[in-house]
């Protein structure tokens, strides 16, 4: 018996293996007859996306065709595999590394912003106080970071950033995230500072919720 979650991730692999080559699709809706290998497969992925909430089923996909380029198409069965793990973590390094203004950075860091609004919505507190909201004595805004819900570039140009970041204790930040992110927080500050369209956006934004939140 497949499940709707299974039928999803089934979907989501079909959409993102087709679209990614520039390939016509057409999602499936019947599942009576599907193969007890395909069906073990998914409930392997199942297994895997319910155990990790932070990763999104389209990056996790998308991710070995973007960081193995010579190999036409990836099977379900490779979506199980420590080969695609690692190329999904290879994935999410070269995202974490992309220039602020480049493409991809700006739609996440317009993402992260929407994410973070509504989130202030929701606990009704002033968008200016998300860097202070805590969730079992952690910054919840350190938990969206591990969970890529945002992007560095939306917190890091909040007024008392900075200073927050440095009561962290170092460890525990070393636990949550990988060695190279943290080190590199001063270089993703300056690279936002040189940057225009990214400063751009997020400054504006940083007015208009401050304002009206």
């Amino acid at each position: 018996m497949i499940s709707n979650f299974e039928q999803a991730i089934y979907n989501t692999h079909l959409r993102v293996s087709r679209s990614i080559r520039n390939k016509p699709f057409k999602l499936k809706k019947d599942f009576t007859s599907i193969e007890p290998e395909t069906e073990l497969y998914l409930k392997k992925l199942s297994a895997f996306f319910k155990s990790h909430t932070d990763i999104k089923m389209d990056d996790f996909f998308k991710s070995s065709y973007i960081i193995h380029k010579d190999e036409p198409y990836f099977d379900l069965k490779h979506f199980t595999s420590l080969k695609a793990i690692k190329a999904y973590t290879v994935y999410q390094k070269q995202n974490e590394s992309l220039d602020p203004d480049n493409d991809d950075q700006i739609e996440m860091t317009k993402s992260s912003i929407k994410f973070i609004h509504n989130f202030c919505k929701e606990q009704e507190i002033h968008f200016s106080k998300y860097l202070e909201h805590k969730t079992n004595n952690i910054n919840t805004f350190l938990l969206h970071l591990k969970e890529r819900k945002i992007n560095i570039y939306s917190v890091i140009a909040f007024k008392d950033f900075d200073k927050i970041f440095k009561t962290f204790d170092y460890e525990v930040l070393r636990f949550m995230f990988n060695e190279e992110f943290i080190n590199n927080i001063s270089t993703f500050k300056i690279k936002y500072l040189n940057s225009d369209r990214c400063k751009s956006l997020i400054t504006k934004s940083l007015i208009f919720f401050n304002i009206f939140s």
